[in-house]
């Protein structure tokens, strides 16, 4: 098979195989296999808020936590805690 006829084959398949994913009943067919949007408890705001004062400070994370490397940068203002914008911002850093 040259590589002419190789090309020909995969460029007609190629709309075949788009056309199989039908999107006739728009995004929702997609609902039953999509990711859930709950953030993971690790990465949970209120749940890593364990004494509820609208902050999380070094010491509400656990050991090894994924955040702790980031936590100073997320500090915009320094005041060793985060509020949920800056929470925010360290989830990007993740």
């Amino acid at each position: 098979m040259t590589i002419r006829t190789l090309l020909l084959a995969v460029l007609v398949a190629i709309p075949a195989s788009v056309a199989a994913h039908d999107h006739g009943k728009g995004h929702a067919a997609h609902a039953a296999h999509a990711p859930a949007t709950t953030p993971a408890p690790a990465l949970d705001f209120d749940r890593l808020d364990t004494d509820r004062d609208g902050f999380i400070v070094v010491s509400d994370l656990p050991a090894g936590h994924p955040a702790l490397a980031h936590f100073s940068m997320a500090d915009r203002d320094g005041d060793k805690r985060l509020d949920r914008d800056e929470f925010a911002v360290l989830l990007k850093m993740l």
